[in-house]
This record gives structure tokens, C-alpha cells and sequence, in this order.
């Protein structure tokens, strides 16, 4: 009987105990009934390409204007943490430069205030922006696409050379609107291949809108030879520009 009664008590206290200690855990970590929406988020407004929604080219030119909104869940007239991955953040009006930062404190007045993403050169899939207050924090996904060229210049476009010149042809690739990113192809193609071989790139990338590559006749062969280099423009049409080279 003592034994019986004994293990009686040792499972009421056994029982206590795991009521007590889950009533615990949840008073430790509040934070887990509370909706990240009603103390700190993040709303697209505008945008430079507002047909794109929240996708802008890495042309290190255009920009989204977000709005960070203090939820009904915290108090009013306090400071957003904002921080982007990628590009840089400003006020409205604020100059922006590569120095500028990824990461900016505002005070929000009453319970909201607007901030501007501005892109770099350099496409990305994921731009990760957050909005933090009081440990609480929400994102938001923004997309820096390609950068493509409206125009495309080329020199020379015409060489009359002997057999054994090198003709080194640069190229310059032009936006309306801000830069060309960093990475976009360009092809070079010999259009008369059974004429005369060349040793020239199949291809190559642009840095800062600018390209080169040289052309050579390997045999030394006499005749007129013509070299196509094409890249994508901003409705994803081909650029094409001809270099024409008589060789004596």
C-alpha cells in the first residue's frame, strides 16, 4: 500500500510539473501568437519601370520606392530598420552613389515612411529587402534584370589592311537610359568562313558597356571578309553591327 500510494504521488507531481513547464513556454515566447504584419511591413509604391511592378533593371539608374508601415500592434513615431542585399537605399531626394549604403535607421512619423531602393549593374533574382522593428521583421523580393543596349557602335567598320594586319575592333554599348549591366554577351561571327578563316572570339562579355576583340587571317589569305558582332537590345531583338576587311 505505501508503495502504491507513494507512486500515486509521484505521477500527481510528475503531471504538475509538465503543466507548469509547458504553461512556460509559451509565456517565454510570445512573440510566436503575434502577426509580423501588425508591428512592421513593407509596400511597394512606385517604381521607374512601373510596368515591370518589382522588377527594375540593373542599369544603376532606376529605382523603387517603398514605404515602410508601422503596424497597429507597436507604437507610432519609431525607428524602421531597413537593409537591402543588393543596390543601395536613400530617402526620397537623397543623391545616391556607390558609396551609399545597404543599410539605413528611420524615424518613422506617426507610422510610415517612404525609402528608395536604387539598383547597381549587377542582375540578380533576389533582392531581399527587410523592414525591422522591435525584433520583428518583414521582407520583401525585388528583381534587378538585365540591362540591355539600345545602340551598339562599332570600329572600324570598314579596314583595308595586308594579310598579315590585326584588326582590333572595340565596341560601345548605349541605354537611354542609364548603364549597360555587367556580364552581357556579344557575339562575333565570320560570315564568309569558306572564303577565309579568321582567329577571332565565338564570343565575349561587356564591361561597362565596352567590348574589343581582335581579328586575325592565320593563312595570310588575300580577298574581303565580313565579321558580325550582335547582342540583345531592351525589347530582346538583335543588335548587329558588320566589320568589313579587304585584305591585299
Amino acid at each position: 500500500m505505501k508503495n502504491l500510494k507513494y507512486n500515486s504521488i509521484l505521477g500527481t507531481l510528475l503531471l504538475s510539473l509538465l503543466i507548469t513547464t509547458n504553461s512556460c513556454s509559451k509565456l517565454d515566447d510570445p512573440a510566436k501568437s503575434i502577426d509580423t504584419d501588425t508591428i512592421v511591413r513593407l509596400e511597394l509604391v512606385d517604381s521607374s519601370s512601373t510596368s515591370l511592378g518589382n522588377k527594375i533593371p540593373a542599369d544603376s539608374n532606376s529605382y523603387i520606392l517603398i514605404k515602410g508601415i508601422i503596424g497597429d500592434q507597436a507604437s507610432p513615431n519609431q525607428q524602421i530598420v531597413f537593409n537591402t542585399s543588393h543596390g543601395y537605399l536613400s530617402l526620397p531626394g537623397e543623391p545616391v552613389n556607390a558609396q551609399s549604403s545597404k543599410n539605413i535607421t528611420v524615424l518613422a512619423a506617426y507610422r510610415d515612411v517612404m525609402i528608395v531602393l536604387h539598383t547597381d549593374d549587377i542582375p540578380q533574382n533576389e533582392v531581399l529587402v527587410t523592414a525591422t522593428l522591435n525584433n520583428f521583421t518583414n521582407t520583401m523580393l525585388v528583381e534587378f534584370t538585365n540591362a540591355y543596349p539600345d545602340q551598339l557602335n562599332i570600329t572600324p567598320t570598314l579596314s583595308n589592311i595586308t594579310t598579315t594586319d590585326t584588326v582590333n575592333v572595340t565596341l560601345d554599348a548605349i541605354r537611354s537610359s542609364g548603364k549597360v549591366s555587367k556580364g552581357l554577351v556579344y557575339n562575333v561571327r565570320n560570315l564568309n568562313p569558306d572564303s577565309i578563316s579568321l582567329n577571332i572570339p565565338s564570343f565575349s562579355v561587356f564591361n561597362n558597356g565596352k567590348g574589343s576583340f581582335s581579328i586575325l587571317n592565320p593563312l595570310n589569305k588575300p580577298g574581303t571578309i565580313e565579321v558580325e558582332v550582335s547582342t540583345l537590345n531592351s525589347q530582346l531583338d538583335s543588335l548587329k553591327k558588320m566589320v568589313t576587311i579587304v585584305y591585299n
